[in-house]
């Protein structure tokens, strides 16, 4: 009932939890992070090796790239450690924030760099000629070969 009006708060019936813990959650995603953090590591480090090894371009690109992924999820890493802070005098509601603004970063960052390459061949592609048939590339009969 409403103190004040005699009227029944039906949000009464469904009362919320005062604090929730996520501490077992948080533990559980920062290990992810590092387990698939130490993984693509290693595979990249792996795969660098090899492509000097065997001057590999495309087994260099793709150590890049998965080096490139361990930066990314070290910036998660940080972003889920910042999170955790307490609220203080300057941050009221804490850091809880950091997670989605360490997500957002990595989508302005990575983003650009994910669509270049598409870009780049479909531009090189509009200005390559056009393929000629086969009947134009076959070689013309030579005029100075023996009459029978």
């Amino acid at each position: 009932m409403h103190k004040t009006l005699g009227l029944r708060d039906p949000a009464a019936a469904f009362p919320l939890p005062v604090a929730r813990d996520d501490a077992s959650d948080r533990r559980a995603a920062n290990r992810a992070v590092v387990v698939s953090a130490a993984g693509l590591g290693a595979t990249g480090l792996v795969e660098l090796l090899l492509a000097v090894l065997t001057g590999s371009v495309g087994l260099l690109g793709d150590a890049i790239h998965n080096l490139s992924d361990v930066s990314t999820s070290a910036v998660v890493f940080l972003g889920f450690r910042l999170s955790r802070r307490p609220a203080t005098e300057r941050y009221p509601y804490g850091l809880e924030r950091a997670e989605d603004l360490a997500g957002i970063g990595i989508a302005l960052v990575s983003g650009p760099a994910r669509r270049s390459p598409g870009m780049r061949a479909s531009a090189s592609s509009s200005r390559t000629a056009p393929p000629r048939t086969l009947a134009r590339a076959s070689p013309e009969p030579s005029s100075a070969s023996p009459a029978t």
